[in-house]
């Protein structure tokens, strides 16, 4: 065994327990089409909506459109609030101002202050004008379908759930080809969202998805901190304290993905240092559960959004070098496909994929993230605050 072996081995046992036990929970995982028809519950429950928007004019309109298309009754205003945004997003915002006065509920686009900047300071902004207790959190790039709302509400309340959310998956246009860098990046959320929080929903240690989430405001708001991932931190909070997000899994909401691979690296950047701001806490978190299968779980959160791609990345150049692929190097990748594969029949009636687009997906973007890791210590050792004075990472295309 040589040092190669001796530095590799270990890393690659560890995650293939990991996968391992995903694979073996994901048998028990189903993904569920929004009940578009049908009764509920009924809930008598009004929610405020509060959207912050950072240089979203290319999806804020089809955000807004999607929630006009809810049943509005649940509704008692719709919040923008502005984050010093430098495109159109603020005007786009505002023409749909009278289209929710018609419906009649009110729209208020308000900005967040000269001194202050980012999304927590945005939704903290936006507790000036909500006017309710529970609040649904979207981000500009989600598309509601158009029950999402009363579903959410309905299993909000009936749950008496502090904080709720539904999955949320690509947003894919019926009428255009799915090309392959398309592919690349949605299966990474048909993932993470179909087999990754589905399994951590059944043992009660869900995360917060970020883009859209039902909560009780004042108790949120006690959970946020600034920094680059602000949405897990606040999961983190959570679960120290015992408490967890209520996810329905029903595909109710739809992102719209980063389109090009550049794109895409930038938003892994910033999701990067955020996971080496927060591994530790992660297994500080997890040593606090007693259940087994939530210490797993917790302390798997950044072993299977990062690690776990880097390892894969690793095993197969260490394989191409050795001309070597049954080198054991190649079993995380294995696992991987494993777990790509079943994500992508769970949602087969609701996103239209291709054996060459999980292929394409499984072999390149361990790489993606592991350029992104790199992007990332760069970053650090230049100068951290360097990620903070540019606008470039959070572009979409």
């Amino acid at each position: 065994m040589n040092i190669i072996d001796l530095l590799l081995l270990p890393l690659v046992v560890l995650i293939c327990l990991y996968q391992a036990y995903y694979v073996w929970n994901a048998v028990r995982v189903s993904v569920y089409k929004p009940r578009i028809a049908g009764e509920t519950s009924g809930s008598d429950e009004k929610i405020s909506i509060l959207i912050p928007l950072y240089n979203s004019g290319k999806t804020i309109g089809a955000c807004l459109t999607s929630i006009l298309e809810n049943n509005l009754l649940y509704v008692s205003n719709v919040v923008v609030i502005l984050d010093h945004s430098t495109d159109d997003s603020g005007e786009i915002a505002r023409s749909y101002r009278e289209r929710f006065e018609m419906k009649n509920v009110h729209m208020t686009v308000a900005s967040v202050p000269a001194k202050k900047a980012g999304k927590v300071a945005a939704l903290l902004e936006g507790r000036i004008y909500i006017e309710t207790e529970n609040v649904l959190l979207l981000d500009a790039d989600i598309i509601l379908e158009p029950r999402a709302i009363e579903n959410l509400v309905n299993f909000h309340t009936a749950g008496k759930n502090v904080y709720s959310s539904p999955l949320i998956y690509p947003f894919q246009e019926s009428d255009r080809h799915v090309g392959i860098v398309e592919h690349l990046v949605c299966n990474n959320r048909l993932y993470r969202q179909g087999i990754l929080q589905n399994v951590k929903k059944n043992y009660g240690v869900g995360n917060f998805p970020g883009g859209v989430q039902l909560v009780n405001f004042s108790s949120y708001t006690a959970l946020l901190e600034d920094g680059f991932v602000e949405d897990l931190v606040a999961t983190y909070r959570l679960l120290s304290q015992g408490g967890k997000v209520a996810i329905l899994p029903e595909v109710l909401a739809y992102e719209i993905e980063r389109q090009t691979i550049t794109g895409l690296v930038l938003q892994r950047i910033r999701w990067t240092l955020g996971a080496i701001q927060n591994t530790v806490v992660s297994i500080r978190v997890a040593r606090t559960r007693s259940d087994w299968n939530q210490k797993i779980l917790i302390s798997s959160y950044h072993v299977m959004w990062e690690l776990q791609h880097y390892v894969i990345t690793l095993g197969m150049i260490t394989a191409i070098l050795r001309r070597d692929f049954l080198s054991y190097t190649m079993l995380p990748l294995v696992l991987y496909i494993i777990q790509i594969s079943r994500s992508a029949y769970l949602v087969r009636k609701i996103y239209r994929n291709s054996i060459v687009g999980i292929a394409f997906h499984c072999f390149y973007y361990p790489v993606v993230l592991t350029t992104a890791l790199v992007c990332s210590f760069g970053m650090l050792l230049k100068n951290r605050t360097f990620f903070f004075k540019t606008q470039a990472l959070f572009k979409r295309d």
